[in-house]
């Protein structure tokens, strides 16, 4: 069985080199706008310099400036030469200011670096979009504008993802608070397969709105390619200085032109010797299906099945021919078994616990995608072996929806959704979310915390998200948070900001101290099966310390004094 495994070193230094890739050599304008800062005192104009720094100038520092005629003196701009990025690759970026704030920490990113795909040809020249210093946005009057929104349909229809007549399209965003906007075309006209919607945005000038493009069935949230979306996923316009009217060009819905149709013969492989080992999937009563796009996610439509006979009876596959333009798929597998929980459907750990996806080719053949875990989950020891209570802690201060709604403590309810409740619907009139609110204590603080039983066999992984008055609003629709619970019987995860996603890794930091009395005290972010190895060399042998298993708490950090041999030792925790 393969072991994952999260390397640290004591005393030890690695040099790294890369492949080299065809340079970009785009033009890249930058855009930001410092009216908060100044407002806040960070940013001095005439004193203060605003920065742009990315891999296209090694992260150093490429002033921006401001025109003290235009009409937004606030607006710093600067055009520079990315050569150090792949054309089509992904340029990642942030602002900087010499003084105050320093760097920004925008909250659209998780506090992360800001991100836009670079033109396939060099040469070319991107704008980039206008956004504010940290995402903090002047306390300034809304502007409406009217957006309309138009999305082609050709290839979804073409795939068979989007029937016209019967599926509906709709514009999903910021601006409706991820709502439904109901998009519609004209049958009779040139472009038929050309759906749009006109809709009112109200928001702080410049303001960047995100959206996405929604179909029923088939496809369902699209996927733009890197040059349409940040690093939000999603797209983006940013609203006029006043009010007036934005009216946004047809893009392809995923960006996916159209393409003639060719056969993919897919065959797919899953490993369900883990859940077999759990109880969670009986051989031979229990089914698993591959449901996706190709097969409009239906029901009972690609059962897999095994081979007794064979060196791994528990590998479960299926093939069938795919006949679609070449696009990527998204599918995920579903499991019958009802102690599989999350409805029967996996929570892959490689995306989030998203869609997984692969891409067929443009010419007809045969594909093998990689055999995977249901849900990645590949060790008896990635589960809970005993019922563990979960305390889960939020932190409302300055909270505020992705509809851009501030949280009122006096009137507005916190709640809790995730993978192993399984997720209830969202809005749902008949309000089965009332079970999981969270409250607020008595120190006067907005922390809100709740406490939740999380059954044995439930996966260490946590998907879960924070909600407003039951609604899917504290991030966009999809993006969730994920932790592990590492410690086992009771847990505490860290507190969540509001808004701010949080994937963790399932081994973490970890730290060494000076030694003391003959021993080395070493401590890591760890899992309730991971232990300690170590070596005097960095390429080893690695000798396993499996009873360092035992040294955990509830706040998930386990720690050995190790003691010292009179040379270099190196440190790693496996799973």
């Amino acid at each position: 069985m393969k072991i994952n495994t999260k390397h640290y070193a004591f005393w030890a230094g690695l040099a790294l080199c890369a492949t080299s890739l065809a340079q970009a050599n785009t033009l890249v304008t930058f855009q930001v706008d410092m009216t908060q800062q100044i407002t806040l005192g960070t940013f001095i104009p005439g004193t203060s310099v605003a920065y742009a720094r990315g891999p296209f100038n090694a992260w150093g520092t490429s002033a921006l400036t401001n025109n003290p005629a235009g009409s937004n003196t606030n607006l710093y701009t600067g055009t520079f030469d990315d050569a150090a990025d792949p054309n089509g690759g992904v340029m990642n970026y942030k602002y900087y200011i010499d003084t105050g704030g320093n760097w920004e920490n925008p909250s659209s990113c998780g506090g992360g670096n800001r991100t836009l795909g670079l033109p396939a040809t060099s040469g070319a020249s991107l704008v980039l979009p206008i956004v504010y210093f940290s995402d903090a946005a002047p306390s300034l009057p809304a502007v409406t504008d009217n957006v309309t929104f138009q999305v082609d349909l050709t290839q979804q229809i073409a795939m068979g993802n989007f029937t016209p007549g019967t599926s509906v399209v709709s514009v999903r965003g910021s601006f409706n608070g991820w709502g439904t906007s109901v998009m519609t075309n004209d049958p009779s006209g040139p472009k038929p397969n050309v759906y749009s919607t006109v809709v009112a945005a109200s928001d702080v000038p410049l303001n960047l709105q995100h959206f996405k493009y929604y179909i029923d069935t088939g496809a369902n949230w699209e996927n733009p390619a890197d040059t349409s979306k940040d690093c939000t996923g999603n797209r983006f316009v940013n609203m006029l200085e006043t009010n007036g009217d934005i009216v946004l060009s047809p893009v392809y819905f995923s960006d996916l032109a159209p393409a003639p149709p060719v056969t993919n013969i897919v065959t797919f492989a899953l490993d369900m010797s883990i859940q077999t080992a759990l109880g969670h999937f009986v051989p031979g009563s229990d089914t698993v299906e591959c449901r996706g796009s190709f097969n409009n996610w239906s029901s009972g439509a690609f059962v897999l099945t095994n081979n007794m006979a064979a060196p791994n009876p528990a590998l479960y596959t299926g093939t069938l021919p795919i006949v679609l333009p070449p696009a990527s798929i998204g599918y995920k597998f579903w499991n019958s078994n009802p102690t599989a929980g999350n409805g029967g459907w996996e929570s892959p750990s490689s995306t989030g616990g998203g869609n997984r996806t692969y891409s067929l080719v443009n010419s007809n053949t045969s594909l093998t995608i990689p055999t995977v875990f249901f849900a990645d989950l590949n060790s008896v020891a990635e589960f809970l072996t005993e019922d563990t209570l979960v305390t889960f802690t939020v932190n409302m201060t300055n909270a505020i929806t992705t509809g851009g709604i501030p949280f009122n403590p006096s009137s507005d309810k916190v709640y809790l959704n995730g993978d192993w409740l399984p997720w209830w619907t969202w809005s749902d009139p008949l309000q089965p979310y009332l079970p999981y609110e969270l409250t607020n204590g008595t120190s006067g603080d907005q922390l809100y915390s709740a406490t939740f039983l999380v059954p044995k066999g439930n996966p260490l992984q946590i998907v879960y998200k924070f909600s407003l008055n039951g609604v899917d609003n504290e991030l966009p629709a999809y993006v969730n948070h994920t932790r592990y619970v590492r410690h086992q019987g009771s847990y505490n995860m860290p507190l969540d900001p509001f808004g701010t996603q949080v994937t963790e890794s399932p081994l973490g930091r970890m730290t060494i101290g000076a030694p003391s009395g003959g021993s080395i005290p070493v401590s890591w972010v760890g899992l309730p099966s991971a232990y300690l190895q170590t070596a005097t060399s960095i390429l080893g042998p690695w000798t396993s310390h499996p009873e360092t298993v035992a040294y955990g708490s509830v706040s998930g950090i386990y720690s050995t004094n190790y003691p010292m041999s009179g040379q270099a030792i190196y440190f790693r925790a496996v799973k």
